[in-house]
């Protein structure tokens, strides 16, 4: 069962407001991640996140898969190094993409799996323009190498400015965490966040997409529900 979410916070004030507008109305004119999916990799048979605004939130049990999506998706998909500790989000060398793709009861001696990102943005014309971009990934028992294949991402103004928060308000209280979020939009970041209870409800927040993720069926995937926040409700969708 998932728990309900915390109840409201009082409104933001008017210069937070109107902060949080001005944010809003610069990211709308550069480019914003809008979806991120992983195929075929770990306990992610097809599964698809789409962001609000920019944000994102995962928010799971723990062993739920929650920072093994950071792992498969960024920064990976950024530079391509498949080094362990740059994927793992605590720095570590035990998991490879090798393990991922064959470890923890994956069947057959080949898998090929995709991982894969797209971006959003309105031009000045206010037309919508977009572009994705992803990795073929394959591991086999046999000895060989970890292939991947990967389109080239070039930087190009106005990029997008993502950051990635692992798990961060462990004993933060909800004031200080509010203050954090109103930050992030002050700054003009796009986030992409896990939590294992966290429903980023704060007034100081905009808006963000909640994925919840669902475990435990016959095959063990990952799966999620969507919701929602636009800033004063959390809505399923």
């Amino acid at each position: 069962m998932t728990e309900h979410p915390f109840p409201r916070l009082p409104e933001p004030t008017e210069p937070a407001v109107a902060g949080a507008a001005r944010a809003a109305a610069a990211a709308g004119s550069r480019w914003q991640p809008h979806r991120v999916g992983i195929l075929n990799v770990w306990r992610y048979y097809d599964e698809t996140f789409t962001f609000h605004q920019g944000r994102l939130l995962l928010r799971g049990q723990n062993g739920s898969g929650k920072s093994k999506a950071l792992e498969l998706l960024l920064p990976f998909l950024f530079d391509a190094s498949l080094r362990p500790n740059r994927l793992s989000t605590f720095g570590g060398s035990e998991r490879t993409m090798h393990w991922n793709l064959l470890g923890e009861g994956a069947s057959g001696k080949t898998r090929v799996g995709y991982v894969w990102m797209e971006f959003r943005r309105v031009g000045d014309d206010g037309t919508e323009r977009w572009f994705g971009f992803g990795a073929r990934l394959q591991a086999s028992t046999a000895p060989a190498p970890l292939r991947r294949r990967r389109r080239p991402l070039r930087g190009s103004a106005p990029a997008p400015r993502p950051i990635l928060l692992d798990e961060v308000f462990v004993g933060v209280d909800t004031v200080n965490r509010g203050q954090v979020f109103a930050l992030l939009t002050a700054l003009d970041l796009d986030l992409m966040v896990t939590s294992d209870h966290e429903w980023c409800t704060y007034g100081e927040l905009p808006g963000i997409a909640v994925h919840q993720l669902l475990t435990g069926g016959d095959d063990d995937a990952v799966t999620s529900a969507r919701f929602v926040w636009n800033g004063s409700d959390l809505e399923v969708g």
